[in-house]
Formats: structure tokens, sequence, C-alpha cells
């Protein structure tokens, strides 16, 4: 009986996840995009190292939640856990399936 408590809360993570991992890579990608506009017009030095952190967040952020997306694929894969009702059309879009 816990076994299946485990792979029913697998399942909720990896379908969570398939709503979540779109939205947060688009949120990272637009403020890494952010940052490099603002350092390119950006008038002095200040503004600048304002811009090339939201730059480094922005690559670190990216780096993160697709760590955390291969972290889960991975347990998922390793225990048998399939998702097959994925929310997404988008095949560039990483999906568990």
């Amino acid at each position: 009986m816990e076994g299946n408590n485990i792979f029913s809360l697998l399942n909720t993570v990896k379908a969570t996840l398939n709503y979540l991992i779109p939205i947060l890579v688009s949120l990272a990608v637009v403020y890494f995009i952010w940052g490099v506009i603002s350092h390119v017009i950006a008038q002095n030095e200040e503004e600048r190292k304002n811009s090339r952190d939201k730059i480094i967040h922005g690559i670190v952020g990216m780096f993160v939640i697709v760590a955390v997306w291969g972290l889960v694929r991975f347990v998922g894969t390793t225990l048998g856990v399939e998702v097959s009702d994925s929310p997404q059309s988008v095949s560039d879009v990483p999906q568990f399936k």
C-alpha cells in the first residue's frame, strides 16, 4: 500500500512539472534577455553591474530548472513511474512520457 502512495506522489509531481517547466524556463529566459538589454543600454558602471547580475541569475535559474526537471525524470524513470496525459503539445518542450 505504501508503494502505491509513493508512485501516486511521483505521478503528481511529474504532472505538475509538465505544467510548470515551460513557464519557469520562459520566465528565466525573459529575465536573462532583460539583463542583456539592460547591459547594452546601461550608461554607468552601477547599471552594468546590476544588469550582469540579472544575466547571471537568469542563467543560474535556467540551469536549476532544467537540473530539477532532469532529476525528477531520472527518479521517475528509475522507479518506473510514467505520466501518459501530458498537457503540452509543443514537441520542443521537455516532457515526461
